[in-house]
Order: structure tokens, then sequence, then C-alpha cells
């Protein structure tokens, strides 16, 4: 089970709670995580990552604001060249502006 001292509560309770997933569909999640050698985000993210209401539970569930794609400005080819796109897609991150001073790239997952 994904736990870390960031999160308020185990990422399982989240989801169950929210009905997004059933007990046995969360059991295959856990499953495919240890087979991939990855996390149970990014297991959902595979499985069910075009839904918006898994996005807004990862996104409450990690602390962080969750703001539709579509709600953005008009992304900069310079942003979505400044990272590698073989990170992007193994990350499953979209870059989508540069900080103030661009030390810092803000990205979405």
């Amino acid at each position: 089970m994904l736990q870390n001292m960031f999160y308020k509560r185990p990422l399982k309770d989240v989801i169950l709670e929210k009905g997004l997933l059933t007990e046995e569909q969360w059991d295959e999640i856990e499953l495919k995580a240890a087979a991939d050698g990855t996390s149970e985000i990014v297991a959902i993210s595979k499985e069910h990552g075009a839904n918006n209401e898994i996005s807004i539970a990862l996104a409450e569930y990690a602390n962080v604001q969750y703001v539709p794609l579509r709600e953005l400005p008009r992304v900069s080819q310079e942003v979505l060249q400044a990272i590698p796109r073989k990170m992007i897609y193994d990350a499953h991150i979209f870059p989508f502006a540069y900080g103030e001073d661009k030390s810092v790239i803000c990205v979405a997952f």
C-alpha cells in the first residue's frame, strides 16, 4: 500500500470512499502495481487516466490543486521541448508553463 508522510490518508481510502473503484478493482490495481514494480498511482493512471473523477481524487490525495488542462492557456513549444519526450511519457506528466524566472517548469500529472 502506498503511504507517505505527506499524504493525509491512504489512497485506497480516498478512492473507495468516493466510490470510484470497488474493493475488487482496487485489489487488481495493487496486483498490477506490484507486477510492474510501480505505485498504485501509476497503475490507476494507466487503467483509468482519462477519468476526471479519478484525476480529482489523485490530486486530493497528493494535496495538490486539480486544474483541467482545457482551462490552461496555450502551451508554448519551448515549454514542451524543455523536458525530454521519453521522460514526459514515462512519468505521465505534461509541462505547461515556466515559472517566473524559467528556473521552474510547471507540470500536470
